[in-house]
């Protein structure tokens, strides 16, 4: 593959496109089954995967399941995005600086500080203040504001 190619994936939910970045190609022999290899999980036993074949025959399988540190980014990009809706509802330009105030459920304070740089530098945090809660609360000011 020269990388200009396009990859879809179909999956219960719908085709999926995938940029060159965001898979590669191995080749895996033995050791598992690939009995039910175009499901995308659900109660059956083995690999959560989705299978393509692409237009020159060659075939795909993506493995679908997510550890701890796949779901630590998720929900560090899921900050990312409440934090870039707050910076909007509080009026800022796309080019502020902020001072950011999260606070989050306790079991989800390791993933935020895990991604802490991926955060800040996401949403043009200068300071960031990190608290354990009962929910998600965002609370946003422009850095020079607090100065």
């Amino acid at each position: 593959m020269d990388g200009t190619e396009t990859v879809v994936v179909a999956t219960t939910d719908g085709d999926v496109e995938l940029l060159g970045a965001e898979y590669e190609l191995t080749t895996v022999a033995g050791g598992g089954s690939t009995d039910g290899a175009t499901t995308t999980g659900g109660a059956q036993d083995g690999p959560q995967v989705a299978v393509a074949v692409l237009p020159g025959g060659a075939l795909v399988v993506l493995d679908l399941a997510l550890d701890d540190d796949l779901r630590a980014e998720g929900y560090a990009r899921d900050v990312v995005r409440e934090v870039q809706d707050a910076r909007k509802a509080a009026g800022l330009d796309v080019a502020d600086r902020i001072v950011l105030t999260l606070t989050v459920p306790a079991a989800a304070v390791d993933a935020v500080e895990k991604h802490r740089a991926l955060i800040e530098s996401e949403t043009l945090t200068t300071t960031a203040h990190v608290v354990a809660g009962d929910e998600l609360a965002v609370a946003v000011q422009r850095a020079e504001e607090s100065a």
